[in-house]
């Protein structure tokens, strides 16, 4: 019964989301088993590098020919919109709040732009006279924002509210990074594309704590990490994504091999709320699969 309710409601937990350059698509694996669940976006997309989802399913994607951000339903990949034509000038990486506010690496412009989720509204310009070529893009539980800079090989680190710049993390350790995450611990894992391995910092402090990952990718992208601790590494030359315990650094093996193309970035879905809602007339109450 629960996997039925879940299913009226939205994007499974368990959902993987990857972009990929090679044909133009998303694809949609199950980031546990790594079974291929479909492709969206095909006459959609023409270039598509940065994807995230919001927690009312509203999956967004930055395409960086069109120079703008596309919005699918992230439970059947119906196409629902695009904004930031006009804006957007080569578009990266993609983060949003929980408030529905979507950023946007502006690698064109050399700067982040904000944008309403729901009504695709400009709301603002973040980093600039900072990054000259900004890629990837995280969050952490202070709605601070962390942006690489594959150009000049500098993390900053902004306020998302007022933009106000609060320094840079790990400078001088890598060449290119990329792809950003922030996991639940509130460990930044950057990707640096020169040493081909993912540097560890704590977000707060800016302490290194070590590296994970060293020549498994190819060519690596974009970065992310579920609520389970499990880093994802879209690999853009092998074709695949790889997965890592965060923790202790294991490989986890790789999804999607045989199947992508070009990877370039990837998201998991949200976890689940743990609480009862409200779902297509229906209250039900939600228990997570999985203790954290």
């Amino acid at each position: 019964m629960l996997g039925v309710i879940v299913s009226f409601c939205g994007a499974r937990a368990s959902d993987l989301y990857v972009t990929d350059d090679g044909d133009a698509s998303i694809k949609v694996f199950d980031q546990f088993s790594g079974n291929y669940l479909g492709r969206w976006g095909v006459g959609f997309l023409q270039d598509p590098t940065g994807i995230v989802m919001d927690n009312h399913n509203n999956l967004y994607v930055a395409d960086y020919a069109k120079g703008e951000i596309l919005r699918f339903n992230a439970f059947n990949g119906a196409y629902e919109g695009q904004f930031g034509g006009g804006f957007l000038d080569q578009p990266l990486g993609l983060a949003v709040d929980s408030n529905g506010v979507v950023y946007a690496a502006n690698a064109g412009g050399s700067d982040v732009i904000r944008f309403d989720g729901a009504t695709g509204d400009y709301m603002g310009t973040l980093a600039q006279g900072f990054a000259q070529r900004p890629f990837g893009l995280a969050l952490d539980a202070n709605n601070e924002l962390y942006v690489t800079d594959s150009a000049s090989g500098n993390v900053f680190r902004f306020n998302a509210a007022n933009g106000a710049y609060g320094g840079t993390l790990g400078g001088g350790m890598m060449a290119f990074p990329y792809g950003i995450s922030i996991d639940p611990n509130g460990v930044a894992d950057i990707f640096d594309g020169g040493n081909n391995q993912i540097l560890r910092f704590n977000s707060t402090s800016g302490a290194y704590m070590g590296n994970l990952a060293g020549g498994f990718a190819r060519i690596g992208r974009g970065l992310a990490c579920d609520q389970n601790g499990v880093e994802y590494l879209a690999d853009y030359g092998g074709g695949v994504v790889d997965r890592f315990n965060n923790e202790t650094g294991a490989y986890m093996g790789q999804i999607g091999s045989g199947i992508l193309m070009d990877p370039i970035f990837v998201t998991p879905a949200p976890e689940p709320l743990p609480l009862a809602f409200l779902c297509a007339g229906v209250v039900a109450l939600i228990v997570r699969r999985r203790q954290h």
